[in-house]
Parts: C-alpha cells; sequence; structure tokens
C-alpha cells in the first residue's frame, strides 16, 4: 500500500491514508523516526507493526503522564490506559515498562497508603479494602498493613472526638455512632471499651 497522505491531528498524532482508503493514526514523533511520507509503500505486516510500536511508544508516554500526576497501583494505570483507548496488550506491556523503571512499584505504594490511612483514622479493615480498591492485590495490602503499629482504640477515641462527639447525647445517639464505628471496620470490643472510657470521663467532667 502506498501513502497517499499525512495529516496531523490533535494529541500529537498523524493520521496516514493510503492509496487503499485504508487510515491509520500513528504517534507524530514516531512518523519522524521513521521518515514517513507520501509515496512511501508498505508492506501489510509492515503497517501492522508500526501500529504496534505507535501506540507501544503513545501509552508509554501517557503512563509518565499519569505518575507525574500521583501514585498509583499496577492495575490502576492498565486501568488509566484502557480508559484512555489503549488495547490490553500494549496497556501490559507499557506498566511493565514502567515497573522494569522502578516508577511502579504496588510494594511501595501499599506502605505509603497504608501509613497515610492508619494515620488518617481508617481501620484496618476499611483500609485493604480501600487499598484493593486502588488496585492494590490483597495479599500486598495486608502485607503492608502489618508493617505498622495501630492501635484502635486511640484511632476509635480519635474519630469521636473529632466526629462523633456532638452525637452521643443519647442511649439512641450511642447505638448509632456505636453501628457507624462498626461500618468503619472497628471490633465490637474496642468500640465498647471506648464508649464506656468517653461516657465516665464525660461524667467525671460534670462533677
Amino acid at each position: 500500500m502506498v501513502i497517499t497522505q499525512i495529516s496531523r491531528r490533535r494529541q500529537h498524532l498523524c493520521e496516514i491514508v493510503f492509496d487503499t482508503g485504508k487510515s491509520i493514526l500513528l504517534d507524530s514523533d514516531y512518523c519522524a523516526e521513521k521518515a514517513l511520507k507520501e509515496g512511501n509503500e508498505l508492506r501489510d505486516s509492515d503497517i501492522a507493526k508500526m501500529q504496534a510500536e505507535s501506540d507501544y511508544k503513545r501509552a508509554v508516554s501517557r503512563c509518565l503522564w499519569y505518575i507525574e500526576r500521583g501514585d498509583l497501583s499496577q492495575k490502576g494505570l492498565g486501568s488509566k490506559l484502557k480508559k484512555a483507548g489503549f488495547s490490553p496488550a500494549v496497556s501490559e506491556k507499557a506498566v511493565e515498562r514502567m515497573v522494569e523503571l522502578g516508577l511502579i512499584n504496588d510494594e511501595q505504594y501499599a506502605l505509603r497508603l497504608a501509613e497515610n490511612l492508619l494515620c488518617s483514622c481508617v481501620s484496618k479493615r476499611e483500609a485493604a479494602v480501600k487499598m484493593q480498591q486502588r488496585g492494590i492485590p490483597r495479599e500486598v495490602a495486608l502485607w503492608a498493613l502489618d508493617e505498622f503499629e495501630c492501635d484502635a482504640k486511640q484511632q476509635i477515641k480519635a474519630l469521636i472526638f473529632k466526629k462523633y462527639k456532638n452525637k452521643l447525647q443519647s442511649g439512641e445517639d450511642v447505638k448509632k455512632v456505636f453501628a457507624a464505628l462498626q461500618r468503619k471496620g472497628f471490633n465490637y470490643g474496642d468500640i465498647k471499651s471506648v464508649l464506656k472510657w468517653y461516657s465516665e470521663e464525660i461524667m467525671y467532667s460534670e462533677e
């Protein structure tokens, strides 16, 4: 097939039109590297190879753009690439390259995320769920969380003073707060102990 037209498109793309009417989109820098121009004759196998190489180049560039803007897991980065229109095969290959370069590391990301969540008074149980939602494998999430000492009772106390202090005015209110803390992943015994401590503190302060 013979190239009959090369037109610049947005997002650093070039449209390559062939005499058969077929057209493909290639990365503009890749086109320059290959010195593509009108009149070039290409075989089907050459076109398929160039498409794959160009897509990979664009996927790697997009990976770097995503990584510059925040932490991501391997799974999270792959999902973003697929949403951007890259094929599963190209997405996987680009993510693997980021791992090879050390720009994506699920273990390091998991440690940073675990520390941030626990310091924000998120229970270990809820933190594990949140980490998996961000693409961290369950076993990696649990490993990272176990790397940090965490006093669940202190977390509950902090949450009460930050969020529930004015919602413990009656027995019914206490039940609602109790249920809310359970939904956050804290266990029954810790919640009961802290609420008992809090009620005693209030009674003592009022005397």
